[in-house]
Parts: C-alpha cells; sequence; structure tokens
C-alpha cells in the first residue's frame, strides 16, 4: 500500500470481506419466545523477532427470537464491544455498540418454502479516527485472528432470502438465494462515505439422518458488486466458493461432532483512488482456507453436558507476499440448565500458531459465558 487512504480503504474492504453474512431463518413449530447472552472475551499475542503486540476484545451480546404468528419468526442481534491493542510505545482502543440486526421470517406451503427479510440498522459505531481507532481496525482485520466481531457500525442494509426444501426418505434437502444491499456510511473520520458492494449468496443443502447419526453437506457461491468511496469505484471483491461437511453422533448420554470446511478465494480488484477509477491491482487479498473442528460432549438427562472441542484451521499464501497462517485450539466447555427454562454455560480455549510462514509467533485464549431463557 502505497499511501494512507489506501492502507484505509484495504483494511475496511477486508472486514468487509470477512464478515460478509448471509440472512438466515428457520421455522420451529411450537418454539417458545427465548432470549440470551453469551460474553465472550477473547485476546491475542502477536510475537515478531523484537517486537510483541496484544490483541483484546469483550463483547456483551443480546440475541432473541420471537414467535409473531403461525409459521411467521422474528429475531434480533446487537452487542457491545470493546477493542484494545497494547504496542510497544502506545495504546489504541475502539468500542460502542454493533448495528442491530431484525430478521423475520415466514414459512408457506408445509414449511417448503421460506421468505425471509432482514434489516441492519445503523446503531453501531462508525466514523472512526484514523490517528487510533483505525490501528485496531487493522488488527481486526487479521483473518489469522479467530475473532468474533470485526467491524462495529455501517450503513442501513436490507437482504432478502427465498428457501425451497424437500425430502426423500431420510434426506432432506434445500435451496436458498440471498440479496444483501449495503448501504453508504462514513467509515472513517472526514474520509467520505464508504458503499460496500450488494451480495448475492446461492447456497445449496442436505441432510441425512440414519438412526443417531447425522450427515449434513452444503455448498455456497457469493457473488459482489464493486464498493465505492464517495461514488468512485474502490474495491470488488472476488467470488467465493464456500464448502461445508459435517457428521455427527447423538447418542443416550454422548454428543460427537465433526465439521471440515473450506473457503476458495479468487482475485480481487483494487481501484487507484487518485485516478479516474484505473484499476491498480487485481490479486489475492487473502488466502484460501480450511477449517477443521471437533467437540465431544457427555451429558446427563439434558440437565449438563461437558467435554472438549478441538479446532484447526490454515489459511493459504495470498499474492501480497504474505506466507501461509494456521492455528489450533484446544477447549472445554460446561453447560447447564437452571430450572425449567434458564441454560447456562461456560468455556475456556487456548489457541497456538503463526502467521506468515513463522513470522508471526500466535498465541491466544477465548473464556465465554453463556446464559439464555426461553418465555
Amino acid at each position: 500500500m502505497r499511501d494512507r487512504k489506501h492502507i484505509l480503504i484495504a483494511t475496511l474492504a477486508g472486514m468487509l470481506l470477512l464478515t460478509a453474512a448471509s440472512a438466515w431463518g428457520q421455522i420451529v413449530h411450537g418454539q417458545p419466545a427465548a432470549a440470551g447472552t453469551r460474553v465472550i472475551y477473547d485476546h491475542w499475542t502477536l510475537k515478531v523477532p523484537g517486537a510483541s503486540n496484544d490483541l483484546s476484545q469483550f463483547m456483551i451480546p443480546l440475541s432473541g427470537f420471537v414467535p409473531l404468528a403461525e409459521n411467521l419468526e422474528a429475531r434480533f442481534f446487537i452487542s457491545e464491544v470493546a477493542n484494545s491493542v497494547t504496542e510497544a510505545n502506545a495504546d489504541y482502543s475502539l468500542s460502542g455498540l454493533t448495528d442491530a440486526r431484525l430478521q423475520i421470517s415466514q414459512a408457506l406451503a408445509n414449511d417448503r418454502l421460506l421468505v425471509s427479510l432482514g434489516l441492519n440498522l445503523p446503531t453501531g459505531k462508525k466514523g472512526l479516527d484514523t490517528l487510533k481507532e483505525s490501528r485496531v481496525a487493522e488488527y481486526l482485520s487479521y483473518n489469522f485472528l479467530t475473532l468474533p466481531i470485526r467491524r462495529l457500525g455501517e450503513g442501513l442494509g436490507i437482504n432478502l432470502l427465498l428457501g425451497a426444501a424437500g425430502s426423500s426418505g431420510d434426506t432432506r434437502y434445500g435451496a436458498t438465494v440471498t440479496y444483501q444491499m449495503a448501504g453508504a456510511y462514513e467509515a472513517y473520520q472526514n474520509k467520505g462515505d464508504y458503499n460496500p458492494g450488494d451480495l448475492l449468496n446461492l447456497t445449496a443443502s442436505v441432510d441425512i439422518s440414519r438412526a443417531k447419526l447425522r450427515y449434513v453437506g452444503d455448498a455456497t457461491v457469493s457473488t459482489f458488486t464493486t464498493d465505492k468511496l464517495d461514488d468512485r469505484k474502490v474495491f470488488r471483491q472476488s467470488a467465493l466458493f464456500d464448502l461445508h461437511v459435517g457428521a455427527m453422533y447423538d447418542g443416550p448420554s454422548m454428543d460427537v461432532a465433526g465439521d471440515a470446511r473450506y473457503l476458495i478465494r479468487g482475485r480481487n480488484t483494487t481501484y487507484d483512488t487518485t485516478a479516474a477509477e484505473t484499476i491498480r491491482d487485481q490479486l489475492k487479498i487473502y488466502g484460501n482456507e480450511l477449517f477443521l473442528s471437533g467437540s465431544l460432549f457427555w451429558s446427563h438427562s439434558a440437565i449438563w453436558h461437558a467435554g472438549p472441542t478441538l479446532e484447526w484451521r490454515y489459511i493459504g499464501i495470498n499474492e501480497y507476499d504474505f506466507g501461509a497462517s494456521q492455528t489450533v485450539g484446544l477447549g472445554a466447555e460446561y453447560g447447564r440448565t437452571l430450572g425449567a427454562s434458564i441454560q447456562a454455560s461456560v468455556g475456556l480455549k487456548y489457541y497456538t500458531g503463526s502467521a506468515d510462514d513463522g513470522r508471526y509467533d500466535l498465541s491466544g485464549y477465548q473464556m465465554t459465558l453463556g446464559l439464555s431463557s426461553t418465555f
């Protein structure tokens, strides 16, 4: 990156790329209203020869589900987030609310069709200070770090999901199409209005249940329109191809699950903001990614569950001379039902790994505390 403006644009584009989300929705007959939180604290240490930097994130989310009518439901999400970065001679912070998200879903044709409308309400922190808060945003864009929240606020957004499902014997299958429109907003102070490109997702899925075993698989193709800054082209994210398979065993006193996901990324287009929207380069910002995870939980009469979790994440080299990265996460979780309608859980996970072909030595941990209730 040749100047600070290009750095800010690339950082913002990276966060948008990493957090591109599709709408979701599922109608469950007779499901009661519910609300909950899952407080998460993440801490990462990045070491290079002669330096050690730290990133911390503390997140307090609130999410809920409300049945509105027969086969009609609403879900919501909002969170308070505090981020901090400590470097050798300086401390930086970025804190505030995220955007509020609302999703309303309607099942039709005996649950064979689903229509869902979502809103991203711009309640989150925007207009970041380019001297201090942008430094934290840069750390949040590092895709080799596992974090629940990458950015706080953006513009007004709307998404529409259409889905269809069917079944044959012990096999269920479905397909969805999602279109997400993102509005313009001031990402950084006095740096203009950033308008992320729209997103189109096409997903096909299959679910096979046999006795106590269940197998799932899905494939998603995502395409994007061009991001603009003050109505000038600045970035276009490449198409993404996301493959996922999983298997679960549900026993009388033990549950075992495993997942594998492979994300294929193409070349992104970056435009020169100092010229008449000419292409500056077409390169991969992030490499392809492989993620494997597994868990084993012992349980007792739906009163409590406990057990270990394991994950491995590998990200290939990109085309900006940044090498491969990998992390291993080992953790444990304990959950318990309190009374008739309250569930609580606590978890701890430790991470170790490296980035840029070993130039960065990575270590971190995550602590979680969950609480939910039905009404």
